[in-house]
């Protein structure tokens, strides 16, 4: 990648993290697709992936259910509120943090290794996107759940 390529790929980057952020500061409108698509995002690029290389499989299972386990536990740190009389969310601060490392862990050990990565570190990658796949897909359990709730009367 050359240097203005890189340049657009930092700047994607950065406009990844700054935005997610301050969502995850000061929440964003509730919307159940809106909720769903990310993890469903992250889950289909992570069984695509791993169909390039299904040695990988076990190693990106357990991350999945890793994910999945942690996020449904943390995942209760998500909330709801009405601003103006629209409901809207904000996530969980410990999944976001994990989300968020994660992220740039990988982003980083990628852009680091220019020459190519080797078969465990493509394992380990793939198992921590799919790790992240089941934070997001566990939190979004509890945000839809609460939702419900919310809709019937139950902040």
């Amino acid at each position: 990648m050359g240097f203005q390529g890189g340049v657009v790929y930092l700047g994607v980057i950065g406009a990844i993290v700054v935005l997610s952020s301050l969502r995850t500061v000061y929440g964003r409108k509730y919307r159940p697709t809106r909720v769903v698509l990310r993890p469903l995002l992250y889950l289909v690029l992570g069984a695509l992936v791993t169909l390039q290389d299904l040695e990988a499989l076990p190693l990106v299972s357990i991350g999945f259910i890793a994910g999945l386990a942690l996020g449904l536990r943390l995942g209760v740190g998500s909330t709801l509120f009405l601003k103006e009389g629209t409901l809207y969310y904000k996530r969980s601060i410990l999944i976001y943090v994990l989300w968020l490392s994660l992220f740039l862990v990988r982003v980083g050990i990628e852009s680091l290794e220019p020459s190519g990565l080797n078969l465990v570190e493509i394992s380990i990658l793939d198992s921590s996107l799919m790790f992240s796949s089941g934070l997001l897909i566990g939190e979004s359990f509890h945000l839809v759940r609460k939702a419900r709730e919310f809709g019937k009367g139950k902040p």
